[in-house]
């Protein structure tokens, strides 16, 4: 038998033979990521590659918890509380790549098959990274402005327009804001005196408290009749899959 024909044997076993332990390897720790209730794209909230984006440069927030607590609080809300059993609360910045490629690869089809059918609700907090987008804040506040004066329709308008669009100046906000039907006296007295700040604040300061810094961010759990959702932390844009099988995970 030839050197030439042992190697050919060679590879033609161990080819196949690689790419099955490597999935093994990834089924396996997707499994484990759920069961520790901290679920992350790579080794920290840092890796751009990761799908995430983190202000904090050196900070590994793999907490290693078993469970994750947050709050819907008075967020924008899509679904019918009064039926699911499971909320997925995001942590995001609408400068945030990661946090555009979830709304265009994942967030219809979560909205398709859990929310419109009233299985899950969706939660949208604010997490602005201003480090890394100087003008994520006021895009935050300009969504929560549009919430307080035209409720949830109108602020997932602008959410959708923000993400699919390329807004960069306050002027464009404003005129966004004019576009939805938004009452432009009003935006203007809640975006220009920015009555908003504080409240994307406090979504700030929630997704701390659950370990999230980076964004995109998620909390998926089980609702309570006070708002609190507990369940496991996803940070990174993950494929559809996984926040299906999370969400299937609660929904037994």
């Amino acid at each position: 038998m030839s050197d030439k024909f042992v190697k050919f044997e060679i590879q033609s076993i161990f080819t196949p033979l690689a790419i099955i332990i490597a999935g093994a390897i990834i089924a396996g720790g997707v499994y484990f990521g759920l069961k520790s209730g901290d679920l992350k794209v790579g080794n920290n909230d840092n890796s751009e590659v990761a799908g995430t984006q983190n202000a904090n440069t050196n900070t590994n927030t793999n907490t290693n918890t078993t469970t994750v607590t947050t709050t819907i609080g008075d967020d924008p809300l899509i679904g019918d509380k009064s039926k699911a059993k499971v909320a997925i609360v995001e942590f995001s910045d609408f400068d945030c790549p990661y946090c555009k490629k979830f709304y265009t690869d994942t967030f219809e089809q979560i909205k398709t098959n859990f929310i419109d059918t009233g299985k899950a609700v969706f939660v949208y907090r604010d997490l602005p990274l201003p480090s890394l987008h100087p003008h994520a804040e006021k895009k935050a506040e300009a969504g929560s402005c549009i919430y307080s004066i035209s409720g949830t329709e109108a602020f997932y308008k602008y959410f959708k327009a923000v993400e699919e669009g390329s807004i960069t100046d306050d002027a464009g906000l404003t005129s966004l804001a004019s576009t939805l039907g938004v009452d432009s006296d009003k935006f203007a007295d809640c975006f220009t005196n920015s009555k908003m700040s504080s409240e994307v604040q406090t979504d700030a300061a929630d997704a701390k408290k659950a370990g999230i810094t980076g964004t995109p961010g998620f909390v998926i759990g089980t609702l309570d009749s006070n708002g609190n959702v507990t369940g496991t932390k996803i940070s990174g844009a993950y494929p559809y899959t996984t926040f299906e099988t999370t969400i299937n995970s609660y929904l037994k």
